[in-house]
């Protein structure tokens, strides 16, 4: 892991991260981000560029906490490399967990007081990006700044507006840990976290699937190119390797879809978090295969969070080769 040191500016590596306190930069991408070749090619000019206020007040707040080291994306990882940027990317979920802060700034965030309320965040970039639901969940303890970079408050104390717009629940933005216990015991179906991927969008149509990794503790290689689509199956087999939770396949197509769940153009998964609308609620407790010359169906019961004595049964279907 590279590490910038809050006071000289310059990078410093650590293979063990967990050995180190370090300060961590959660934010949305604009224009005239600082970039790993600026920090190793340093010129003066890069000072000048609009992305270095995030290093800069970072550092500062770092310094503050007597923190030495902070870690921020835009600059900490070599893009040009594959392995590393394929490294960084399937250990992300883990080095929020292990900061010892998280500093989110909400750039679009109007200048105000201690206190935030849901029309505050209501339009808040930050509540909309892939990426950041990790950055949300995944720290222990993540301060929210606004434009101006003026503490708005934490996320405990905050909670209730945060989950408002991100549709999550106060344990799913408190408690990551619990997230993780997905398999029929305490914690979040899978079906619940990709209903909150579903609010959320990134620029490249891959990125929709791997910056869910940490939040499924899967890892998989990155394929750029390979399209938003296939990306998204692949994560979905790799849940389904390391999960007995069959609550993945509780989602619906769009109300405007002539298709079937099940059709041999939609398949038993979800294309993408948006596009199949998973159930926010459901999980899957049980799994019969039923068969015969010229089909199979995979069933199972599907009951709500919200209703917990309701029960219905889910049917799949796909004709043999």
């Amino acid at each position: 892991m590279r590490l910038i040191n809050a006071v000289t500016l310059e990078f410093e590596e650590f293979l063990d991260p967990s050995s180190v306190q370090y300060a961590i930069l959660s934010h949305t991408w604009e224009a005239e981000e600082v970039t790993f070749s600026d920090m190793t090619n340093w010129k003066p000019s890069v000072k000048k560029k609009a992305g270095f206020i995030k290093i800069r007040e970072t550092c500062r707040l770092a310094r503050q906490r007597k923190l030495k080291y902070v870690w921020i994306d835009t600059c900490c990882i070599d893009k040009t490399s594959s392995a590393e940027l394929s490294e960084a990317i399937n250990s992300m979920f883990n080095w929020y967990a292990q900061s010892h802060v998280c500093f989110a700034h909400l750039s679009d965030l109007r200048p105000g007081s201690l206190g935030l309320t849901t029309k505050d965040l209501e339009n808040c970039r930050w509540l909309r990006r892939g990426w950041t639901l990790q950055e949300l969940i995944a720290p222990e303890t993540l301060e929210l700044y606004d434009a101006e970079w003026t503490l708005r408050g934490t996320k405990h104390q905050c909670w209730q507006a945060i989950g408002a717009v991100a549709g999550i629940t106060k344990d799913g933005i408190l408690n990551f840990k619990k997230v993780l216990e997905s398999d029929v015991g305490p914690g979040f179906p899978v079906a619940q976290r990709m209903y909150w991927a579903s609010r959320r969008e990134t620029t490249r149509p891959e990125d929709m699937a791997y910056c869910l990794f940490g939040l499924f503790d899967v890892n998989m290689p990155l394929l750029y190119g390979e399209g938003g689509k296939k990306a998204f199956m692949r994560l979905q087999s790799a849940i389904l390797e390391v999960t007995q939770d069959l609550s993945m396949l509780a989602w619906k197509l769009p109300a405007a879809t002539t298709q079937t769940v099940g059709s041999s153009r939609t398949g038993m998964m979800a294309r993408l978090p948006g596009t199949g609308s998973h159930v926010s609620g459901a999980r899957g407790v049980g799994l019969t295969l039923q068969t015969s010359p010229r089909y199979w169906a995979l069933s199972w019961m599907v009951y709500t969070l919200v209703k917990p004595t309701y029960t219905k049964p889910c049917f799949m279907w796909a004709t043999l080769p």
